[in-house]
């Protein structure tokens, strides 16, 4: 069953540098948070990007950023996670696929 949404009513839009201009992106990981997928996000990820062809710069950003560590954790050191951040034309161009197995097609509105 086919489901239409408008990003602006499910994910926050953020605006990342994209070739010096601002443009209107969606953090992947709120994404794959919203659509309760069952890989891991890294995995889901390049997945997405290579059955798509996204092209780095150009449907995507990726930044670096480290977390603070969980005090109560044994690890204790900053990890490094890398964000991607997809561009509105490239998500319109996807249908994304729900844990229940239910197919979503993004639109934005």
């Amino acid at each position: 069953m086919d489901t239409n949404a408008s990003l602006k009513d499910l994910l926050p839009i953020q605006t990342t540098a994209l070739d010096l201009e601002a443009i209107p992106t969606v953090n992947a990981r709120d994404l794959h948070a919203f659509l309760a997928v069952g890989k891991d996000f890294s995995t889901w990820i390049k997945d997405r990007i290579a059955k798509f062809g996204f092209v780095d710069g150009q449907d995507f950003v990726c930044t670096e950023s480290l977390i603070s560590p969980n005090l109560g954790s044994s690890k204790s050191r900053a990890q490094r996670t890398i964000e991607y951040h997809l561009t509105l034309d490239s998500l319109g161009r996807t249908r994304v696929q729900t844990h229940s197995g239910q197919q979503m097609l993004l639109t934005v509105q």
